[in-house]
């Protein structure tokens, strides 16, 4: 597996966790939770964070702020910065496209509300959330998407049959 099979695998992973955690969290703070709901805006949100990955080069972007801060990699304080970047980048824009759906879905059905203030709170709540999920999770992500590069490299083939 390449560096670059590996990135991807490792975009699609934290892809699919920020969608399932942060669609869960925002229709339970909304007040109103549906399965359909739920799993609309995890597809939706989703499809926003794999489209996002692709064009958005999250690593190269870590790899530079962590660099301009003379950060060790796999410091503390550097995964604090990876995961700054990724919030910042994620975010905001999968937390207004989700918000502004479900906007539009309040008022198609007559509630009086504007947009503002169910935005605020749902992107502070997302920004806090997404920023936890994406410390906790990176390293147990970055474990599973570079799993099969040990195989390639002729070290650990063997154990790699048997995890599986």
């Amino acid at each position: 597996m390449d560096m670059k099979k590996a990135g991807l695998k490792m975009s699609v992973l934290m892809g699919a966790a920020m969608s399932t955690v942060l669609s869960l969290v925002g229709m339970l703070s909304s007040g109103k939770f549906t399965l359909k709901g739920y799993l609309l805006n995890v597809l939706i949100s989703f499809f926003i964070s794999f489209l996002l990955g692709l064009i958005v080069p999250i690593r190269k972007l870590s790899d530079r702020l962590t660099g301009r801060l003379n950060l060790p990699p796999g410091s503390v304080k550097a995964r604090l910065a990876e995961a700054l970047v990724s919030d910042a980048v994620y975010t905001p824009l999968m937390t207004t496209v989700m918000v502004y759906l479900a906007y539009r879905q309040a008022v198609a059905h007559g509630a009086r509300i504007s947009f503002l203030p169910m935005w605020l709170p749902s992107m502070g709540i997302s920004l806090l959330v997404a920023f936890v999920l994406a410390y906790a999770l990176s390293p147990l992500m970055m474990k599973i998407a570079f799993r099969g590069m040990r195989g390639s490299q002729g070290k650990g083939a063997a154990d790699e049959t048997s995890d599986n």
